[in-house]
């Protein structure tokens, strides 16, 4: 969990927040981001698959399994509540879209205690595969409150400049997050078994 591409992840994703957090409009731009948290989520459970039968137990990858399904609902919720926000800019659908994240961010941690093996390649590469999806939606439950109170303080003028700030920040948030994603999935391992799973795994265009 300690890689470098991880902490370099969250130390971007920290100094974005301090500059994308002073408007609720940046909701609105989320749509870009979360995409690229379902496709690198997607991977995890192509990973584990990959490896049933190998380093990987039939029970264990059932389990994941399961757990997954719960995470990839919660993730096309939110999806569905970025695009109702941007049709309409209800401030109600913000403490929605933080019920949805937190229990998204509950069924990640409940898929880190499904996962149960034996094999250290295996092991270290599930978690920094999972790491980066749990550091970023953690990062956008730290966001929403901040964007709830600019709402009610900018005015017209400072939301409107904010919102171009934050649409540019999202999308570099979203790059580095592909190129944090695709640097765990190039990084072997040395185990056979694993890297030829990470091969299997989806990169995101440079």
């Amino acid at each position: 969990m300690k890689c470098k591409h991880l902490i370099l992840f969250t130390l971007i994703f920290g100094l974005l927040l301090c500059t994308c957090a002073c408007t609720s409009a940046w909701i609105s731009s989320l749509g870009s981001l979360i995409p690229v948290i379902q496709t690198a989520f997607g991977a995890v459970l192509t990973f584990v698959l990959a490896l049933q039968g190998k380093t990987i137990s039939e029970s264990t990858a059932a389990a994941i399994q399961k757990v997954s399904e719960a995470v990839k609902s919660g993730l096309s919720e939110a999806s569905a509540l970025v695009n109702d926000f941007k049709a309409s800019a209800d401030q109600s659908i913000l403490g929605k879209l933080t019920t949805v994240f937190t229990q998204v961010q509950t069924d990640l941690g409940s898929l880190l205690q499904a996962f149960s093996v034996t094999d250290q390649a295996t092991a270290t590469k599930f978690q920094q595969l999972v790491g980066l999806v749990v550091m970023a939606v953690e990062s956008v439950l730290a966001l929403i409150p901040a964007a709830k109170k600019a709402a009610a303080t900018m005015s017209g003028a400072q939301l409107q400049h904010a919102d171009a700030e934050a649409a540019a920040l999202t999308a570099h948030h979203a790059k580095y997050l592909k190129e944090s994603y695709n640097a765990v999935v190039n990084e072997t391992t040395g185990s056979a078994d694993v890297d030829g799973a990470l091969e299997t795994l989806p990169k995101f265009d440079a």
